[in-house]
């Protein structure tokens, strides 16, 4: 519950301010509710492996909505870990609002 209303929250407050936000995460739920745009970094060297600008409005994106981006960002993550020789498969996540 605590969780839930600081997401809640944070949409509220960067929405209402409109100030740019940098958001790092390892959830990627989390993250395609949050966010305007993905960004998935490698390990070091760290670069960016992935973008993804995400559809409006975050925030109240549905489960099935979320659930079909992530499954798409996972194909996209693999095949980057594939081609770089690297299966862990967890990478960080950083979300922001433009």
């Amino acid at each position: 519950a605590t969780a839930s209303r600081l997401r809640s929250e944070l949409v509220a407050l960067t929405t209402r301010t409109e100030v740019t936000t940098l958001f790092v995460t390892h959830d990627l739920s989390e993250a395609i509710q949050l966010a305007d745009r993905l960004f998935f970094l490698s390990e070091r060297p760290t670069r960016i492996i992935a973008e993804k600008t995400l559809p409006p409005p975050r925030g109240t994106r549905s489960k099935d909505v979320i659930a079909a981006i992530g499954d798409e960002m996972r194909a996209v993550l693999a095949e980057a870990a594939a081609e770089a020789g690297n299966d862990h498969g967890r990478r960080p996540v950083v979300i922001g609002r433009e």
